[in-house]
């Protein structure tokens, strides 16, 4: 693994522990929100319905608690489509710098000698057998391959 690969593997992590971090932050706050809501909700309804009966408290109060599991489970799904929008766009960005470090390593003198190196390794652990490349590597790999050994796209 490179250095590139590691300080963006390292990048990648601090970015996901950041946005872990910010979603249980969002989601205390709104915890907290939440449960203030409640017991102002709670006390106010004791100061207006003294008068009433224990099945009245009781009712509202689960009113209050659906009302409050509601507004989390909406702000949890929010922030998870948030959260996964995130990861996707992450997720993107990675495999754009993926795609585009393997595409110049193929392009690059390199990858050659590490094609044929590596076919020949494969080659000599199956023995005969049918190696598969992309098309544009099978003329980079004629001749490098022991007999008994076909190459296929």
């Amino acid at each position: 693994m490179t250095e590139d690969n590691i300080e963006l593997n390292r990048q990648v992590e601090q970015f996901l522990a950041a946005i872990r971090e910010e979603g249980a932050q969002n989601c205390a706050a709104i915890r907290s929100k939440t449960e203030a809501e409640i017991e102002a909700a709670l006390a106010e309804a004791q100061k207006k319905e003294k008068a009433r009966s224990e099945e009245t408290v009781r009712f509202e109060t689960v009113r209050a608690e659906a009302q409050a599991n509601r507004q989390m489970s909406e702000g949890r799904a929010a922030l998870r489509a948030e959260l996964a929008a995130q990861r996707d766009e992450l997720q993107k960005q990675v495999f754009d710098a993926a795609r585009e470090k393997l595409a110049a390593f193929a392009a690059g003198a390199d990858y050659a000698p590490w094609l044929e190196k590596n076919a020949q390794h494969i080659a000599d652990m199956l023995g005969a057998c049918t190696l598969y490349a992309r098309s544009a590597d099978l003329a980079l790999l004629k001749g490098h391959v022991p007999a008994g050994c076909t190459l296929a796209a």
